[in-house]
């Protein structure tokens, strides 16, 4: 069965002749070493297949290095990283940030992935400013600002604003604060996307240290959205600061409080909040009523209450019939349930060598489509800083691995 199903999957990925795309096809089914090697395949071609197909090898340098990571082959995916840093391209920034990951899950201190990254990179095309976004991408914030303080004089000004959060992380408020004031002199290109975010971020940031600095008192905080200050002050640790803003706005507001936890890594407090409430808001009108469901959800799914999990999802996607996180989280714990139920039965069934090769192909096939589920981005993901904070999260789906 198993292979009459691989050979009808090479039959259609070999109709697209580009390696790079059918990696990709391989990827999102599961077929994780068949993805690997068309990726490899990928970055052997020549300059002219490049420019003929439009791919970049860099991004396919990327996507190679990020699937070794995931497989666990840890050498090739730190040279996978290497080569695209070394390149000097728009993916350098995104390589280095997935470098200091993978050392960070080979379990490296924060200070020895300093070390490691700035060793290896002395001779590669990288900045010390791309060394301090990337320890600021894990977590380590200690030195993230010890980058960033040996360039400040070049700093840029996304590089300014991850220090002064770095900053307000290791509770120096009165050096962020500064910092900030000084970047308001700092020339954001005035056709730059970001550039809306990046002064809102600084305003937020000052007013946030200010009032700090100012040991919470209500005079000096002029609150024009209260949510929004909310969101930044989770994002740089302050959680008594982000309840309290939202802590006069009615019950929508504490809806958007655990979204803000939840989204940011704070995974205990955000159950510690729902736990509070008692009865979810199922098909309630408010902003954030969906959201919350959806995570409550997707807490009793990493606990493994699967059934559970299945049921409020149903109920989720009765209320709202286009909440496809509902759609796919259900479809997620009717595999997760099959594939324990096939794991027990092959536990019991080592008399019989054909039931276990029929019980086998059957849970190939149910990871399969657990890949093809996950690819659809319907579980919330974290960045490995936000991981950092909740170390009691368990991981949101069974490792899938071909």
């Amino acid at each position: 069965m198993r292979q009459i199903m691989l050979n009808e999957i090479d039959l259609t990925a070999n109709l697209i002749w580009n390696d790079y795309e059918r990696g990709q096809w391989y990827e999102r089914r599961g077929l994780l070493k068949e993805a690997l090697e068309s990726y490899r395949a990928a970055t052997s071609r020549s300059p002219d297949v490049e420019r003929s197909t439009g791919q970049d090898t860099a991004l396919i340098w990327l996507q190679y290095g990020k699937l070794s990571m995931r497989l666990r082959s840890f050498s090739n995916s730190e040279s996978a990283y290497a080569h695209v840093v070394q390149s000097s391209n728009a993916y350098a920034q995104h390589a280095l940030n997935q470098w200091a990951a993978l050392l960070l899950t080979q379990g490296l201190s924060d200070p020895e992935i300093y070390k490691h990254l700035s060793g290896r990179i002395s001779g590669l095309a990288a900045s010390p400013e791309m060394i301090g976004c990337a320890m600021f991408y894990i977590g380590a914030y200690r030195e993230a600002a010890e980058c960033f303080r040996g360039c400040l004089d070049s700093l840029g000004p996304s590089g300014g604003i991850m220090y002064a959060k770095a900053l307000i992380r290791l509770q120096q408020t009165s050096e962020a604060l500064r910092l900030l004031e000084q970047l308001e002199n700092c020339q954001v290109p005035s056709g730059s996307s970001n550039r809306n975010a990046w002064q809102q971020d600084l305003r937020h940031l000052q007013l946030l240290c200010r009032w700090k600095l100012a040991g919470n008192s209500q005079s000096t905080l002029t609150l024009t959205d209260p949510l929004e200050l909310a969101k930044t002050a989770v994002s740089v640790g302050l959680i008594p600061e982000a309840e309290w803003l939202l802590s006069l706005n009615g019950i929508d507001a504490g809806y958007a409080l655990i979204c803000l936890l939840y989204n940011e890594g704070y995974i205990t407090e955000a159950v510690s909040h729902i736990e509070m409430l008692g009865q979810l808001p199922i098909g309630d009108a408010g902003i954030y009523s969906e959201k919350l469901c959806v995570i409550a959800a997707e807490v009793l799914y990493d606990q493994g209450k699967y059934e559970e999990a299945s049921s409020q999802f149903q109920q989720i996607r009765q209320a709202w019939p286009s909440c496809t996180a509902a759609r796919f989280g259900e479809a997620a714990c009717h595999l997760q349930s099959a594939l324990l139920s096939l794991s027990r039965r092959l536990e019991t069934s080592f008399s019989s060598p054909k039931l276990q090769q029929e019980i086998m192909e059957h849970i190939d096939n149910i990871v399969a489509a657990l890949n093809l589920v996950d690819s659809s981005g319907w579980h919330t993901s974290w960045t490995p800083s936000q991981k950092r904070v909740d170390n009691k999260r368990k991981a949101p789906c069974a490792v899938l691995l071909n």
